[in-house]
């Protein structure tokens, strides 16, 4: 993820404050989108003081997907492993 540069679009079902915590490496102007199904613990919140540090997060809501992907440069599709 430290090698996005101008957008980072994610998909996870299900997502909590770790996401996030994963972008805080991220250069202030690359753009994150998140797309998810399950706001988990502390998202919200956690959500909402890392876009006033930092902007440029967006999260939307769907059912469409059961895994975790990170888009990367080439705009292909990359699974993800959970971290936990």
């Amino acid at each position: 993820m430290d090698q996005a540069q101008t957008e980072l679009p994610v998909i996870d079902p299900y997502v909590d404050e770790d996401l996030l915590d994963m972008f805080a490496s991220l250069n202030p102007s690359v753009k994150i989108r998140v797309l998810t199904e399950h706001l988990k613990g502390n998202f919200r919140k956690a959500l909402r003081k890392l876009q006033q540090q930092r902007g440029s997060i967006e999260v939307g809501c769907s059912s469409k997907f059961h895994d975790r992907f990170i888009v990367g440069r080439w705009n292909r599709l990359l699974p993800a492993r959970r971290l936990d």
